[in-house]
């Protein structure tokens, strides 16, 4: 299995160092300007062929430089830019034969240095080809800039700029499936590797809270949470405690979640030219976001350098973002000192796709190995999942601990429910991301309602352990980066500027403003923001596929991004309520419908009462959109529109899936053309790595009495 899984991925690199060495990128052919020795303030750069516009007489040279003819259809291009293109006076654009020309942004200036930019290009002049033209018509100080490109190998550049991210996401892997190993239970590699992903995630806590001591104590725990696991799996595996077996049954489980980091990363940062040190290329990739899946590694090197940082970014307070991820990236964190930022891209993006875990779980309510596999695959490709596995805040990873939750208080058939996991599970959710709490309390709720009597002790008992796991937060927030309540304030009295403002005192202030009609219309809004695309996504997403226009795909993907029900796209909401009717209709067995009623409707009602909690807390009207709220009920409720259209209809289940695959490769996937040898290793690249996260579904589904849920009646 891990053969295959090496096989594909060398594949792959053989085809970027195929690809990158089989073109000639046209920035080396430019025209006009003087070469960069002209500068005595730019450093000579001897891997670099690029022109400048400090000729004779310095920033007063005017004129233009031209870059080398890009073939029709090249949509992304590269450049190195210096001096100050930005600045008034300074124009950069594509010229297509026919003289129609199209500005391409600078926001800033690389000043005396040579820094790579990225551009996407219009249609309007990449369907025709174009070139790059530098215009220099300013004689001010500080009025000159320069283009050019590397002249090191395209292929070697690629590949050191993958390597980083790769080695996080192999060592996460690596480090998870020893540490499950090292779990004493004899149970299923399922129940193996939940256990795992509880005791990691203290472990990341822990190595946080070390590091906040000291920088010396936080070194020694993170050295000691790295290397403990593998040894023991090492040791057990020699002294034969543990069998081929058993290794290989934990590793399946968590294989689709490595495949998916491999071909999320492929996706969004081929070719690989990003260096990590700034935050945007990963967060623009498909639509334009801030920083905030950033705000961990920060946070991390601010733990690391030994000193407070306030506010650490921005207007943003170290206390403002739960710690659980930066904990992870400072166990890590010198593996690879010169590449910290794409070690944390690879850990971080590998960590989002824990969501797999508990999801793979849920599945096997779908009895059908194939069927489940296609499930799995459908889920992986979905918007919420390929944008936000690479944006990297930890939502993704909050919504893993929220299902592990779920899975706690509302177990499969002859399973008890584990008060313990659910507290840890709780705190983590919160630790990785506040948002968890809308979806813990319906969960919660959902609970009391359902057992009563009995929900009463098991919810005292998680919630008195997940306070005490969360405590030594709470006091991070209150002694040594005060006060970190700005989320609060944010979501529940809609005071989004920083201010010194209680929490108490924020609501009061809110609340006391609002007319029963004010509050009931901002209500009304919320619950908009979340159906909104429920009847116009299909269609909209027809008509991207078809029609190639790179706005409607923009537009497309900000509306899954903001609006739960628009990201569903074929796996439309509006098919619950006919699959439901459908199964009730069949009249089909009794224990059948007990068997799959049950679980569905305790999946729909929780997503359904998380969903209302979000419209009625968040104080701002339209604020309920997907990333405020919670991701485990997005996921959950994706997952139960599958449940429920395989159960009523295989048909029209395989069709849906079929539909949000393809829509999936070709908006977040396919839709960007590079040059001819570029595009070929791209494509192949992309096929390849889709391929292999297909198998991956079906390899971790191959054991079907490896399931939680699994009812052998149906």
């Amino acid at each position: 299995m891990l053969a295959r899984v090496l096989v594909a991925l060398l594949f792959a690199c053989f085809l970027i160092l195929g690809g990158c060495s089989s073109y000639v990128d046209p920035v080396l052919q430019t025209e006009g300007g003087c070469p960069p020795s002209s500068s005595s303030f730019l450093p000579a750069t001897p891997s670099l062929e690029g022109r400048i516009s400090y000729c004779e007489g310095g920033d007063g040279w005017i004129g233009s430089i031209t870059s080398g003819f890009y073939p029709a259809g090249t949509q992304r291009v590269e450049l190195m830019l210096t001096g100050y293109p930005a600045n008034p006076g300074m124009s950069l654009s594509a010229i297509s034969p026919e003289g129609r020309e199209v500005p391409l942004t600078t926001f800033s200036n690389p000043a005396e240095h040579w820094e790579r930019r990225a551009f996407d290009i219009p249609p309007a002049v990449s369907l025709t080809g174009f070139r790059i033209r530098l215009q220099d018509q300013t004689s001010s100080t500080f009025g000159w800039a320069g283009m050019g490109a590397s002249t090191s190998n395209p292929a070697i550049a690629s590949v050191a700029g993958a390597w980083p991210m790769l080695f996080g996401v192999i060592v996460g892997n690596v480090w998870l499936v020893a540490l499950s190993l090292a779990m004493p239970i004899r149970g299923t590699p399922s129940q193996r590797v939940m256990l795992g992903l509880l005791v990691a995630g203290c472990v990341w806590f822990m190595v946080f809270c070390a590091y906040v001591v000291s920088v010396q104590a936080g070194a020694i725990v993170s050295l000691a949470a790295l290397l403990l696991p593998l040894s023991f799996a090492l040791m057990s595996r020699i002294n034969h405690k543990l069998s081929a077996a058993d290794v290989t049954g934990v590793q399946r489980i968590l294989l689709p979640g490595v495949l998916l980091a491999c071909f999320v990363l492929w996706i969004g940062l081929f070719p690989f030219h990003w260096q990590g040190h700034e935050w945007d290329e990963p967060a623009k990739r498909w639509f334009p976001l801030a920083m905030d899946g950033w705000l961990p590694l920060m946070f991390g090197d601010m733990l690391a350098d030994g000193h407070l940082v306030s506010p650490m970014a921005g207007d943003w307070l170290s206390s403002d973002r739960p710690p659980l991820q930066a904990g992870l990236y400072l166990m890590i964190r010198e593996l690879l000192p010169g590449s910290r930022g794409l070690l944390y891209q690879g850990i971080a993006t590998w960590a989002q796709t824990l969501v797999l875990v508990p999801l793979g779980c849920l599945l096997t309510l779908i009895s059908d190995r194939r069927s489940r596999a296609i499930a799995l695959f459908t889920l992986c490709l979905s918007a919420l999942v390929l944008l936000n596995t690479l944006m990297v805040w930890p939502k993704l990873l909050s919504a893993a601990f929220c299902l592990i939750y779920y899975m706690a208080l509302f177990p499969g058939r002859a399973t008890p429910t584990r008060w313990g996991q659910a507290g840890v599970a709780a705190a983590l959710a919160l630790l990785s991301h506040g948002g968890a709490l809308f979806f813990l309390a319906g969960t919660s709720l959902l609970h009391l309602a359902w057992y009563r009597r009995r929900s009463v002790s098991m919810l005292l008992r998680a919630g008195a352990l997940s306070a005490l796991i969360y405590l030594p937060w709470i006091a991070y927030q209150r002694l040594i980066d005060p006060p970190g309540n700005r989320l609060i304030k944010w979501h529940f009295a809609g005071k989004i500027p920083v201010s010194d403002e209680g929490t108490m005192q924020a609501l009061t202030s809110a609340y006391g403003q609002l007319t029963p009609s004010t509050w009931l219309l901002a209500r009304l809004e919320n619950v908009k923001e979340i159906t909104a695309g429920a009847f116009t996504a299909p269609y909209q997403a027809l008509q991207v596929i078809f029609g190639g226009d790179p706005s409607a795909r923009s537009h497309f993907v900000e509306e899954s991004f903001f609006h739960t029900f628009h990201a569903m796209w074929f796996t439309s909401p509006l098919l619950l309520l006919p699959c439901i009717a459908l199964m009730i209709w069949r009249k089909q067995r009794q224990q059948q419908l007990e068997s799959i009623h049950k679980p569905l409707f305790q999946a729909l009602a929780t997503a359904t009462i998380t969903f209302l909690i979000c419209a009625i807390v968040l104080f701002q009207g339209g604020s309920a959109n997907i990333h405020q709220g919670s991701y485990a009920a997005v996921v959950l409720l994706q997952l139960s529109i599958l449940l429920a259209t395989w159960k009523a209809m295989r048909p029209l289940f395989h069709a849906a899936c079929a539909a949000n695959v393809i829509a999936a490769l070709s908006i977040y996937a396919l839709d960007r053309t590079f040059l001819p040898g570029l595009q070929l290793a791209y494509v192949g690249g992309t096929l390849l790595l889709a391929g292999a996260l297909l198998a991956a579904s079906f390899i971790s589904t191959r054991n079907e009495d490896d399931t939680v849920y699994h009812d052998r009646q149906e």
